[in-house]
């Protein structure tokens, strides 16, 4: 998206891929994240614990940071095809995607975190 997104040729292609993968790997990813880590989690510790309680917490803005990418992703397609990418509708919503994404993938790694290394427990 950094590189090819903004290109005259080839962005709408760009977009438009970065949208399917949303749509057919990360978010069955995150949806498979939340399901065996509750699994595993159910195996030993009770759902009271702070780091159990935290890594959903973390979970639901991750979920709400993917649905916000995926939304700003496909309006960037769209004026992309529509604009160009000079407008500055464009650009708001490049940015948008662009914020949107690095939230999401902070989140990720930071459920992951509490997963993995369980803290306060």
């Amino acid at each position: 998206l950094e590189f090819f997104g903004d290109d005259p040729t080839h962005g709408s292609f760009v977009l438009r891929a970065i949208e399917r993968l949303t749509a057919l790997l990360v978010l069955p990813g995150f949806l498979l994240m939340l399901a065996t880590g509750l699994w595993m989690a159910s195996l030993a510790w009770p759902f009271t614990a702070k780091w159990l309680q935290l890594a959903l917490g973390l979970w639901l803005v991750g979920i709400a940071c993917l649905g916000w990418s995926f939304a700003a992703v496909r309006k960037q397609r769209r004026l992309h095809t529509t604009e160009g990418r000079a407008s500055p509708r464009y650009a708001q919503a490049s940015i948008a995607s662009r914020v949107s994404g690095g939230v999401f993938g902070l989140t990720v790694v930071a459920t992951l975190y509490l997963m993995v290394f369980k803290p306060w427990s």
